[in-house]
């Protein structure tokens, strides 16, 4: 009896102690024993949040190389179409950026464009000095060789890739070239002095003389005016007068050659400068042939890489060419290069 009343007593004890360790282990899972974590809750379906729309960024404008326009209108053009029309133009201008490959492309392209109309074409060029004349009538003659007709000349390097395949075209092809410009020693030898036109052309050699035009004027008008916001007062005036002597020799020069073949049209190759906005040669070349029909292609540059046409566009020429400007590429490590020298002569484009 008294054996089997321990042994209830020690059964009692232990269901006790048994309850108590498991109220303690149910406390320990809850807020009894706060090093433990507390178990998340258990988790509904995942709700996934609504994607925000992308932002839209404008793109950049898109590069291109070149566009053209009707000078007159603003809308793109064809080059080709355009020369069609221009079949009864006496004076082809194009005002070129110099040495610009786009702009040789194209010149290219118009020169074969008028060839292959039923007008005969002759060729003028700003950069053929009239003292070069017998040189190249020499060399599409078939009389020296190209090395020959360079160096009598005085072409430089760009000539290969620019001008040169003008001048190839038109000794194939039996096409008149004519050297406009006055010689540039002559030119800077009448800026230099103070004597008017006359006097001063008159005590040069009669060689010389031969190069010159039978008269120059100095224009008091938009032209003149674009020339000394870009030259500026102090030199603009004596340069000038070499700018207007330059537009004079190329206007005449192709004036004379009008009056011994009459039914040549001519394609002008000069810069920009001479010919934007029926300026300057033209000008010139108006005074002295005023009846002619004459037609402007004038390059131009433009920091917009999309080209488009811009209302100061407008009235350029009658053809507009545009092209990307052209940056300055920057030294390493971020620095910009040195400014570059101010013009000292005046502008040829």
């Amino acid at each position: 009896m008294h054996r089997s009343l321990f042994v209830a007593l020690l059964g009692l004890s232990t269901l006790v102690l048994s309850g108590c360790c498991m109220q303690v282990r149910v406390c320990c899972k809850t807020r009894c024993c706060p090093k433990r974590a507390t178990p998340a809750p258990e988790a509904g379906p995942t709700e996934v949040p609504e994607a925000k729309p992308a932002e839209v960024k404008e793109a950049a404008p898109k590069a291109r190389p070149e566009a053209l326009y009707d000078g007159n209108a603003g809308k793109p053009e064809s080059l080709l179409v355009a020369a069609d029309s221009w079949q009864d133009a006496d004076l082809v201008a194009f005002g070129e950026l110099h040495g610009h490959p786009v702009g040789a492309r194209h010149q290219l392209a118009l020169l074969k464009a008028m060839a292959e109309q039923d007008r005969p074409v002759a060729m003028a060029m700003e950069f053929l000095e009239r003292d070069d004349q017998a040189a190249v009538d020499a060399y599409l003659a078939g009389e020296i060789d190209h090395e020959t007709f360079q160096n009598r000349a005085g072409m430089k390097p760009p000539y290969g890739r620019t001008h040169g395949p003008l001048m190839e075209y038109c000794k194939d092809h039996d096409i008149p070239v004519i050297a406009a410009n006055a010689p540039r020693r002559l030119v800077s030898a009448y800026r230099k002095q103070d004597e008017d036109y006359g006097t001063w052309k008159a005590s040069l050699p009669a060689a010389d003389q031969a190069f010159l035009p039978e008269e120059t004027s100095v224009l008091d008008d938009e032209y003149s005016a674009k020339f000394m916001r870009l030259m500026g007062e102090a030199r603009g005036t004596s340069f000038f007068r070499s700018q207007s002597l330059w537009d004079d020799s190329m206007a005449e020069a192709m004036v004379d050659f009008k009056a011994d073949h009459p039914d040549h049209r001519i394609l002008f190759i000069v810069g920009a400068f001479h010919v934007t906005k029926g300026l300057g040669t033209i000008t010139k070349y108006r005074m002295r042939r005023g009846k002619d029909e004459v037609r402007i292609l004038t390059m131009t540059m433009d920091a917009d890489p999309s080209l488009g046409f811009k209302d100061h566009d407008l009235g350029l020429g009658d053809l507009v060419l545009k092209v990307p400007q052209k940056t300055r590429a920057r030294r390493k490590h971020g620095t910009t290069p040195k400014a570059a020298p101010k013009a000292t002569k005046a502008p040829q484009s």
